[in-house]
């Protein structure tokens, strides 16, 4: 990783960055937290990060991990 990059990280992953808004919204939309393991709950906040960097929103990601099942 170049250093950009992990500014670029570190600065998403801050207290009030863009990555902790994305997580608290996804959370909300999916009604529970994301801090679970990928294998067996179906999401983790490992798959959330990539999500969120890869441009997916907060509600489709949350759709995803809950068969669109959680909060609208």
């Amino acid at each position: 990783m170049t250093h950009l990059e992990v500014w670029e990280t570190e600065k998403a992953m801050a207290a009030d960055g863009p990555w902790e808004r994305w997580v608290r919204l996804a959370e909300h939309f999916a009604g529970h937290s994301l801090d679970g393991d990928q294998l067996a709950d179906g999401y983790s906040l490992d798959y959330a990060y990539e999500a969120f960097r890869s441009g997916m929103t907060a509600r489709e990601y949350a759709a995803q991990i809950d068969g669109g099942g959680g909060r609208a």
